[in-house]
């Protein structure tokens, strides 16, 4: 049997440039000083890929 480079394939993301995900996974806010809510939202996500 040969002892050969086993076989390779590779996959490119393609996205569009308008790309933009809609959803959260936490907050954290409050009251300010002058009674107004404040809320920071944030995405937790590992970088999209270029290629695999």
């Amino acid at each position: 049997m040969s002892q050969g480079k086993k076989p390779e394939l590779t996959f490119k993301y393609i996205y569009n440039y308008s790309y933009n995900p809609v959803y959260v996974n936490g907050a954290h806010g409050g009251l300010s000083p002058r009674g107004e809510l404040v809320m920071n939202f944030y995405l937790e996500r590992p970088p999209l890929p270029e290629e695999i």
